[in-house]
């Protein structure tokens, strides 16, 4: 038979009820995992797509002996006075992963502005529009699409503008702009879902100013993606069931093996503890002797521990002990020749056979 391991009662039960927790935890998991279906609903890419509008443009000079070429590239700064117009290139493209409709409309709007100060603190005080490409619609189909236009600016005729805002408002503008949008509008229709965007890109072209440089945001780029909803199988939830049930039955067993190899640790009783505390305090003046043996003499008993200490002391002889009744009494005892003082400890709590002094 295997011997149980005691174990004081509040650390037994606390280990008892931490493992048995677990193990509700697990068998719960483990319920749970396979309730669960094995398929689960995902939002995977259905249509993704780039669109991009961007504006370009060239600079063309009137005839003149100081410049090699007649028409210069973007990206410089240029003399006003050698400028005859400005020509404006208009792209769009579509770059998708998959085929779809393509449509939409669009136009180019040119207006003008002038601005009393200039900086951050500018007010604008004018403005006026002009259609430079009316609108104007496409529709494609395919997984790329391109649209492209063109027109040209008389940059002559727009700074005319301000010098007659100037003369008839006698207020010279701080500063003056010419603002040219591409105003872009597709819708992508799949059997998915329909992307719809708008594309605004812009150029700034400076007026009334002997040299001067193009700038604004002439680039604008879009990204779409749509998505839709399907059932793909859950990869992670085999793993899981064999997880799950592998950890209930390792809990299970460690439950079974403290329930079964082990017990509370029964506390000592008064007797026993008061033997124990002889043994700890006088242990090295005791002389234990294995069996009972007879000793034919006159027995002096002694009421306590520490008297029977103060013979030996006196007589300057050891304390020798020996188990009676079969372990339930226990004697402690002094030679002296013929006489023998002795102090008798019984560990059954009905049996009070001498005090101990603390």
């Amino acid at each position: 038979m295997v011997r149980r391991k005691r174990l004081p009662k509040g650390i037994r039960a606390g280990v008892l009820l931490f493992v048995a927790v677990l193990l509700a935890m697990s068998i719960y998991e483990t319920y749970e995992a396979y309730q669960r279906s094995k398929s689960i609903v995902m939002e995977v890419p259905a249509f993704k797509c780039e669109q991009e509008a961007k504006i370009d443009y060239r600079v063309y000079l009137r005839p003149n002996n100081l410049f090699g070429a007649q028409v210069l590239d973007s990206g410089k700064t240029y003399l006003a006075n050698f400028v005859d117009r400005i020509g404006v290139f208009f792209a769009y493209r579509l770059s998708a992963d998959r085929e779809a409709k393509i449509d939409g409309t669009y136009d180019v709007v040119a207006t003008a502005e002038a601005y009393d100060g200039s900086g951050d603190n500018a007010k604008k005080i004018w403005d006026k529009s002009f259609i430079i490409v009316p609108q104007k619609s496409f529709n494609l189909q395919g997984k790329s699409a391109d649209v492209k236009e063109n027109a040209f600016l008389d940059l002559a005729a727009f700074n005319s503008l301000i010098a007659d805002l100037s003369q008839q408002s006698e207020l010279t503008p701080g500063d003056a702009r010419l603002v040219v949008r591409w105003n872009l509008h597709t819708n992508v229709t799949t059997p998915s879902g329909t992307v719809k965007e708008d594309l605004s890109p812009e150029m700034v072209v400076p007026m009334g100013r002997k040299s001067f440089e193009i700038s604004g945001e002439m680039s604008r780029k879009k990204s779409s993606l749509l998505t839709t909803k399907e059932e793909v199988p859950d990869a992670a939830l085999p793993g899981q069931r064999k997880t799950f049930l592998a950890a209930s039955s390792v809990l299970a067993a460690i439950l079974i093996a403290l329930g079964l190899g082990t017990c509370n640790k029964t506390s000592a009783s008064r007797g026993e503890r008061d033997l124990q505390i002889i043994w700890k305090k006088h242990g090295e003046r005791i002389v234990s002797v294995q069996g009972e043996f007879a000793v034919a003499m006159e027995t002096a008993p002694v009421q306590s521990m520490d008297d029977l200490l103060k013979v030996a002391d006196e007589l300057g002889k050891p304390i020798i002990y020996q188990k009676r009744d079969s372990g339930k009494v226990h004697s402690f005892f002094v030679l002296d020749g013929s006489l023998r003082y002795e102090y008798l400890h019984g560990t059954e709590p009905e049996r009070e056979l001498g005090t101990l002094s603390r």
